[in-house]
């Protein structure tokens, strides 16, 4: 468990340290410790987490800048506030240069520096969050986490690498639900602009007279209604990336402006005469065919070379099905998180009904159905009646002289068993089932360990 952190005050005069602690002590959460020389601020130094330190310019067996120093060799971040009684512009200068946020004379308004300390704490608290916040989202949308693991997928993924690190125009193609945001996200979070912001526009969401306004902003009194001036997408993305989906919606209009902005990074909001440069990465999805609305006459051909430097291509989950079980195992652990759930397993009848299922809402419906079994299950275990009855129902009718139940499972089982090299354990994994489970199924399947 990580130690809690400290305010550490340092003064030789225990007087004037224990004014500040009571002054401090009800506007701050953390721990205040106190140090009267250089030898105990040294020792609290190394041995604390330190919040903030606020240090007395003179002490007896050094000085609050060779204190500063140490500190901000520890951490550089750590706000560090200079207190003095004899006060000169080469001290402040020095202080300042080393990092001190700020340099106090003596006698101080105590309010100044409660609101001060205060407001240090709180940005620095802001920025531990967004720290986190970005390492959550780089594990999250880590590549070594790919949403399958099926030939298609892989190499998919096995591209990712290299493209991330790019600033190429990346079309995305595929059904609806197949992850194409996901996918976007990856290329961002792992890319030079991680940092920088993430901004989605689902252009089947707006009609053709919000589609401008909303990518490209307006201009005030631009149109009926624009009683202010409107930020577009674009221009909130700006050193990041901007994900298009459903590049097919745009109007001829709007594929004019994204051409400019592609080719010269400018735009201009509706309405508007001022030209404003943006620097963004664009990446674009679709479940349409281009190449037939560009010989229709529906897209420009001229934009769509431009959108179409890298296509991916995300098959339907019905093309890969041995990666039904990893992505239902994943999306368990995910929901019962989320909603407080101890389900430890799918039946293996579950999987036969997912295994079976067409899907036509793809990855999103599966979500939605995992979501759904884990909310409603009783016991630890989703079962077979916590399904929705549209999986229930569509389970296939095998024909005369097709596959049974029994072969498609025994291939699913050897499928996965090739992939691991015939390890055991991580097929057993992959399955979503136990090594006892996955011997007892090879048993009555006819399945040997190295065949």
């Amino acid at each position: 468990m990580e130690k809690e952190k400290t305010l550490l005050i340092v003064d030789d005069d225990e007087l004037a340290c224990e004014e500040l602690k009571n002054l401090l002590s009800d506007a701050v959460n953390e721990k205040i410790t106190l140090a009267y020389n250089g030898a105990e601020a040294r020792k609290a130094i190394e041995s604390e987490r330190l919040a903030l330190a606020l240090l007395d310019y003179k002490l007896p067996d050094t000085n609050g800048i060779e204190l500063l120093k140490k500190i901000k060799a520890r951490d550089v971040q750590t706000p560090v506030i200079i207190i003095t009684g004899v006060g000169s512009i080469e001290s402040g200068v020095e202080a300042m240069k080393e990092g001190a946020h700020d340099y106090i004379l003596k006698p101080f308004q105590p309010e100044k520096i409660r609101a001060l300390v205060k407001n240090l704490l709180d940005l620095q608290k802001l920025r531990e969050e967004n720290i986190s916040l970005r390492q959550e989202l780089g594990i999250k949308y880590s590549l070594d986490q790919p949403i399958g693991k099926s030939v298609k997928i892989r190499r998919i993924y096995d591209l990712l690498p290299e493209l991330a690190q790019t600033e190429a125009t990346i079309l995305i193609r595929g059904e609806s639900g197949t992850g194409k945001e996901l996918l976007a996200k990856s290329i961002h979070y792992n890319s030079p602009r991680r940092d920088k912001p993430f901004i989605i526009a689902d252009c089947t969401a707006l009609n053709e007279s919000l589609l401008q306004s909303e990518l490209f902003g307006h201009e005030k009194g631009a149109f009926t209604g624009a009683i202010r001036k409107k930020t577009g997408r674009f221009e909130q993305a700006d050193g990041g990336s901007i994900f298009l989906d459903e590049i097919g919606a745009f109007s001829p209009a709007a594929q004019h402006k994204l051409l400019r902005v592609l080719q010269e990074k400018t735009l201009e909001r509706v309405g508007g005469e001022n030209t404003i440069i943006v620097d963004v990465r664009v990446i674009v999805a679709t479940n349409q065919n281009l190449e037939e609305m560009v010989k229709a006459g529906d897209f420009r051909e001229d934009l769509y070379y431009r959108i179409n430097v890298v296509s991916i291509e995300l098959p339907p989950l019905r093309e890969r099905k041995e990666d039904i079980p990893l992505l239902a195992r994943y999306f368990l652990e995910l929901f019962c998180r989320k909603n407080r759930k101890d389900i430890r397993e799918i039946d293996n009848e579950v999987y036969r009904y997912l295994i079976d299922y067409e899907w036509p809402g793809n990855i999103r419906e599966l979500e939605n159905t995992i979501e759904r079994a884990v909310v409603i299950a009783r016991g630890n275990v989703i079962r077979s009646e916590d399904l929705p009855e549209v999986i229930l129902k569509a389970k296939k009718e095998i024909p005369a002289g097709g596959n049974t139940l029994r072969e498609n499972e025994k291939s699913l089982i050897i499928k996965v068993l090739t992939g691991k090299k015939y390890n055991i354990s991580q097929t057993a994994k992959e399955l979503g089932i136990t090594r006892s489970t996955l011997y007892g199924k090879m048993k009555k399947l006819g399945i040997r360990g190295n065949s």
